[in-house]
């Protein structure tokens, strides 16, 4: 808050009747370290432990910081003083924080030679890793520093885990932490590729998400509201690559018409509820995106990072940067969500427990019109309460509503459609009967329904109707197109029906909305790709898979061989060293991979122009393998004979 000659005057008074404040300092320090201000806080710790070496909870606070800075080596001589001297007072995070940096044997330490990374990886991925890390985190940093018009302090370290354990010991000092990476400001921690299933994660954009952390941090002072810190990368993740964008338009969907989207001003504390957080880090960054679109683009975001930082209110903050109030923010808002990110979506709205409860109230007054009983009844119905629900559809019923046409009518049926499904007085083939005669009304009164959609295929493929599979599979993606539900299902369709084009289309839709499936990348590469002689797309899809399954050689040998076929020579070569890197299995297997590599580096340089570092790798791989036949074959290539004259 810039109120240093404060902070004077309180030492002052402190040390005129202690000459050696120990806690005075301890106590400003843990106060700086809660704030991310590890490099503030680190002074202050040594500076208690001047003024008293026995002061063991000082030695606790100076290893967190310096852990949570990325000084390991100073963090476990405090941890383990601290341990060591006073037991009672350390309790398992130290000891399992200890342990794991008794672990850092098995990784290797890079240093980067402008000073900018430290980064630990693994050994076991070390080969490949540490340069990936340095290429994704260099673009990162040049984008962001432009974006953000900062430079944030240096060294920032890197550590990289190959067991998710490992992560959360390091990051929370205890397991049980479900995130993929997490930043202290000069220090970012996550999931390395090996610490889960191929396919499961993509490591480049949680790299990117800290990265962006790294900055809000320290231009804030380590005062960014949660709301805004998550909003912020999540909207960067999506605007460096479209296809990682994190799809919860449904949840999006139904919270607005449960008129369950927070205040903003009230918006941290769903990042303290579990059954909230991972749809908070979502809105988070739609409520980015509408500042971005509509309120004065991300330099406005930057100024409220800065104030924020500053310690002012919310208020002072909206006005200054946004020019209007938290509450009318978060009318416009709402506004934003309705016109522009939800508008699009066909489906039914879940009733909130609220509205259930209002309705109710009017319902036993004798004072609900029929709509709004039939409103009741599917409220209780999608809770799951037979019995309610029964009752008040009965009397809507009653009163006409299984005759009455457009929302009503949907509705109602919808809602005696989710009955019969429950109904388990019924045999499995009568609830699913009853089931589709009331859905097949509700959709003749023009209900339209995403997961409606979706169970109608379902019912089409135990039936064995492919047609009728496809068309509600087809309303689905039209109901959800962020989905990619819909995108599987009919992708396998079109593959089992021989309809490649078709099965093509729907992939590349379904890899757009899908960040970390590997499998269809690599058919769409090697089945599309490469024999239609797609270069661009085959390198730009086999780099998206890089970003799933940095470790398998095969991602690398598509995308160098895209990037020979796009005369991008350097970067071909740079993928074939990664595969020379990677060269396992029985040492003859090895041996075979690693001379493949380097005639295919051989191959890549002759193409390129460059015959001498052609020939350099050729006499490496002869050194290998002399009796390999592709050697000639180059050679020949390299020096092709003079034609005789015909004479």
């Amino acid at each position: 808050m810039g109120l240093e000659d404060v902070y004077a005057e309180a030492e002052k008074a402190v040390l005129s009747f202690n000459a050696r404040p120990a806690r005075f300092y301890e106590i400003v320090a843990d106060g700086l370290s809660e704030r991310f201000r590890y490099h503030e806080a680190l002074p202050l710790y040594a500076r208690t432990l001047e003024q008293n070496p026995k002061h063991w909870t000082a030695w606790r606070g100076q290893g967190m910081a310096a852990m949570n800075k990325g000084d390991d080596v100073l963090g476990k001589k405090s941890l383990a003083t601290a341990l060591d001297n006073d037991p009672l007072r350390n309790n398992l995070q130290t000891v399992n924080l200890l342990t794991l940096l008794d672990s850092y044997k098995n990784f290797e330490r890079v240093e980067s030679a402008d000073g900018r990374w430290r980064l630990l990886v693994h050994k076991s991925e070390a080969a490949v890793m540490k340069d990936l890390y340095f290429e994704h985190l260099n673009a990162s940093f040049n984008s962001m520093e432009k974006k953000y018009s900062f430079t944030p302090r240096l060294p920032l370290t890197i550590e990289a885990f190959n067991r998710h354990a490992d992560f959360e010991v390091r990051t929370v000092g205890i397991t049980g932490l479900p995130a993929l990476g997490a930043c202290f400001g000069q220090l970012i921690t996550l999931d390395s590729p090996s610490a889960r299933p191929p396919g499961s994660y993509n490591w480049a954009s949680t790299l990117r998400h800290e990265m962006d952390h790294v900055f809000q941090i320290q231009i804030s002072n380590g005062q960014v509201p949660r709301w805004l810190a998550e909003g912020l990368s999540v909207y960067e993740e999506k605007l460096t690559r479209p296809e990682w964008e994190r799809h919860m338009e449904d949840q999006l969907f139904h919270h607005y018409h449960q008129d369950d989207i927070p205040p903003v001003k009230r918006f941290n504390e769903w990042f303290r509820d579990g059954s909230k957080v991972l749809f908070a880090y979502y809105l988070g960054n739609v409520m980015l995106e509408f500042i971005d679109k509509k309120l004065g683009g991300l330099s406005a975001v930057r100024q409220m990072l800065e104030m924020f930082g500053q310690k002012r209110t919310p208020e002072e903050v909206f006005r200054a940067c946004l020019k209007i109030e938290p509450a009318e923010f978060d009318k416009r808002f709402r506004d934003y969500v309705a016109q522009e990110r939800i508008k699009h979506l066909r489906m039914v709205p879940r009733i909130s427990q609220d509205r259930i409860d209002e309705l109710l109230d009017k319902a036993q007054a004798g004072e609900a019109t029929r709509p709004e009983l039939v409103e009741l009844g599917m409220g209780y119905a999608q809770g799951g309460s037979r019995i309610d629900a029964d009752t008040w559809l009965g009397i809507a019923g009653q009163k006409g509503a299984v005759d009455a046409l457009g929302q009503e009518g949907a509705w109602y049926h919808y809602a005696r459609a989710l009955l019969a499904r429950g109904n388990e007085n019924l045999k499995a083939a009568e609830r699913q009967a009853l089931a589709l005669k009331h859905i097949h009304i509700a959709l003749g009164r023009g209900l339209e329904d995403f997961n409606t959609y979706l169970l109608l295929a379902q019912f089409a493929q135990q039936e064995r109707n492919l047609d009728e599979m496809l068309r509600w599979l087809e309303r689905a993606r039209e109901a959800f197109p962020e989905s990619p539900a819909p995108y599987q299902a009919l992708y396998q369709l079109y593959q089992g029906m021989q309809q490649r084009e078709q099965a093509v289309a729907t992939a590349e839709a379904w890899m757009r909305v899908d960040e970390s499936n590997l499998g269809v990348r690599m058919w769409l590469i090697d089945n599309v790709y490469r024999p239609g002689a797609s270069w661009a797309r085959m390198e730009d899809m086999s780099w998206q898979a890089l970003c799933v399954s940095p470790l398998d050689p095969g991602v690398h040998r598509n995308r160098a061989f895209a990037l020979r076929k796009l005369k991008r020579y350097d970067e071909a070569v740079r993928h074939y060293e990664f595969i020379r890197r990677l060269a396992s299995g029985t040492p003859e297997e090895a041996l075979a991979a690693d001379v493949e590599a380097l005639l295919d580096i051989a191959a890549t340089w002759m193409q390129a122009g460059q015959a001498e570092k052609s020939k350099q790798a050729l006499e490496e791989a002869r050194k290998l393998d002399p009796d390999n036949p592709r050697i000639k074959t180059i050679e020949d290539e390299l020096n092709p004979k003079e034609k005789e004259e015909d004479y």
